[in-house]
C-alpha cells in the first residue's frame, strides 16, 4: 500500500520542479508516489523534462493535461490519478527543496501524535534566520540552495 500521494503542479517553471523531485528523491522511512500535473506547460522544456524524470523514476505517474485547469482544478486531477489506496494525500508546491531524508516520516508521526518535532519550513522571509532546523526550503525565495 502507498502510504502517501504527493501531487505537485507544474506551469512552465522546469528549473523549479527540478529541484523539486530531485531533493525530493532524498526521502526515506515511507512508500510514497508522486503524481506530477503539468498544466499546459507552454516553455519548451517542461515537458520533455518531466517525461524524462518519469522515466528516470523521479515521478511516478505524469498527467500531461491539455489546458491549464488552474491550482484547484490541478489538484484534484492529481488526486483522482493516485492511489486510490494511499493513507494520505499531500498536496506540495513545486517550489520546496527537501533538506531531510525523513522530512516526511516526521510529519507523518506529526499526524499520528508521535513527532519529535514540526518539520520547519524555511524560505518565505530569508532575511530572517531560520527558527530551527531546517527540512523543507523554499526554492523560489531561499538564499541557501
Amino acid at each position: 500500500m502507498t502510504a502517501v500521494s504527493i501531487v505537485i503542479l507544474n506551469y512552465n517553471h522546469p528549473e523549479i520542479i527540478d529541484i523539486c523531485l530531485h531533493t525530493l528523491a532524498i526521502t526515506d522511512g515511507v512508500v510514497y508516489e508522486v503524481i506530477v500535473v503539468d498544466n499546459n506547460s507552454a516553455d519548451p522544456q517542461s515537458l520533455p523534462n518531466l517525461r524524462q524524470y518519469t522515466k528516470e523514476g523521479l515521478i511516478t505517474t505524469l498527467v500531461e493535461n491539455p489546458v491549464n485547469s488552474f491550482f484547484s482544478e490541478g489538484n484534484n486531477i492529481g488526486v483522482r490519478n493516485s492511489d486510490p489506496d494511499s493513507e494520505y494525500i499531500l498536496l506540495l508546491n513545486s517550489d520546496v527543496a527537501f533538506l531531510r531524508a525523513d522530512w516526511l516520516t516526521q510529519l507523518l508521526r506529526w499526524m499520528d501524535g508521535t513527532a519529535d518535532y514540526w518539520p520547519s519550513v524555511w524560505g518565505l522571509a530569508p532575511t530572517q534566520p531560520s527558527p530551527g532546523p531546517r527540512d523543507i526550503v523554499s526554492a523560489g525565495w531561499s538564499h541557501d540552495i
